[in-house]
């Protein structure tokens, strides 16, 4: 590889990473000059590799994207079925929260097209041996499933840098209302009053700092 292509594939590495940085802090909102100067090259070049923001956040969610059906292929082959749902909700949820790519990941983005055709398969199989094992209710379909997934993802970008028992806690109750029968014991703790209050406090000081920011508290 020539010396231009190297420093081409390098600034292009940079500006990736800067922009994830500042998608976990301002979303879709990010700013290309700020993603610039993060990176420390020129604007010019951030619209060399990446013609529009919307084609520079595709590019940072599509990693994501692609862990996701990994995730999906491996909860498939390693699972229960009857517990496979569940299981790729808590895998999905953890990966939301290690990475930091939210905005709904995109998921309407081009870029995520072939990944979407293929976990939407997987999904439905989790549902279908989910509901024969007994483990899901029998009405609960494909599209609960995904509803319930764009939920998660809200709420663990929403407590972003405040408890993540709160997500945990969350999905926990969730994944119980689904089965039939009693209520079993949660593997996640209830939040107490002042983990919530500490979250509340958290995401009003961030509307505060940025009114701007998309995902500022109501």
């Amino acid at each position: 590889m020539s010396g231009q292509r190297v420093d081409a594939a390098r600034n292009r590495k940079r500006v990736l990473e800067a922009a994830a940085h500042e998608h976990a802090r301002h979303g879709s909102a990010l700013g290309m000059q700020d993603v610039a100067r993060r990176a420390g090259v020129g604007i010019g070049t951030v619209y060399r590799h990446f013609p529009s923001r919307q084609a520079l956040i595709e590019a940072i969610a599509t990693p994501f994207f692609e862990r996701g059906l990994a995730l999906a292929r491996s909860v498939q082959a390693d699972a229960p079925e009857s517990e496979r749902f569940a299981i790729y909700v808590r895998g999905f949820a953890q990966a939301l929260a290690a990475t930091g790519v939210y905005g709904q990941c995109r998921w309407d983005a081009p870029a995520a097209e072939p990944v979407r055709v293929e976990l939407r398969a997987l999904i439905g199989e989790f549902v279908e041996a989910g509901r024969s094992g007994g483990a899901l209710r029998p009405d609960f379909t494909p599209e609960d499933a995904f509803a319930l997934l764009w939920t998660v993802a809200a709420l663990v970008e929403a407590t972003s840098g405040a408890d993540p028992a709160i997500w945990q806690r969350h999905i926990e109750l969730v994944l119980d209302s689904l089965r039939g029968g009693p209520p079993r014991t949660l593997r996640a703790s209830p939040n107490d009053r002042a983990q919530w209050d500490a979250f509340v406090n958290a995401r009003k000081d961030a509307a505060e700092r940025d009114p701007a920011d998309p995902g500022r508290a109501a």
